[in-house]
């Protein structure tokens, strides 16, 4: 079986033209650029879905923090008073278990959004690794 990845390869029955042979590279780099760039779509389409999820995630916590100033306190508040507290205590009481509640589902969703979990991280690694396998090829042909 022949290496053709080997440098020290020399292998002369090719008989297409340098010009050819150009035109081969380019459209197989064009292809290979298309595929990256799919690719890259892709994930970016991919991580956005994931960034919607944060968006939810801050919805929710959007919607815990009003029902903290509303509707389920009113509630918690009278449960507190009956049970020996003043009404002072009551409310700060529940108002801080919803706030807290609150904070956490907005810190996840923050995280969820950040700029560095959008980045098609693969799609970047791989243009990087093809560019350097570029440059290889060109410094390899360009010394033999």
């Amino acid at each position: 079986m022949t290496d053709y990845a080997d440098p020290t390869y020399n292998d002369r029955t090719d008989t297409r033209s340098t010009g050819r042979v150009l035109s081969d590279i380019l459209s197989s780099l064009t292809g290979l650029f298309r595929g990256e760039i799919a690719l890259a779509k892709t994930e970016l389409a991919n991580n956005l879905r994931a960034a919607m999820k944060g968006v939810v995630f801050l919805l929710v916590a959007l919607a815990l923090g009003v029902a903290a100033l509303g509707v389920l306190t009113s509630a918690l508040i009278a449960a507190l008073i009956a049970a020996g507290l003043t009404p002072l205590w009551a409310n700060l009481i529940v108002g801080l278990v919803f706030l807290v509640a609150a904070a956490i589902f907005a810190s996840m969703g923050v995280k969820m959004v950040q700029p560095s979990n959008l980045k098609p991280r693969r799609s970047m690694e791989n243009i990087q690794r093809d560019a350097e396998t570029l440059k290889d090829v060109v410094k390899n042909d360009a010394t033999h």
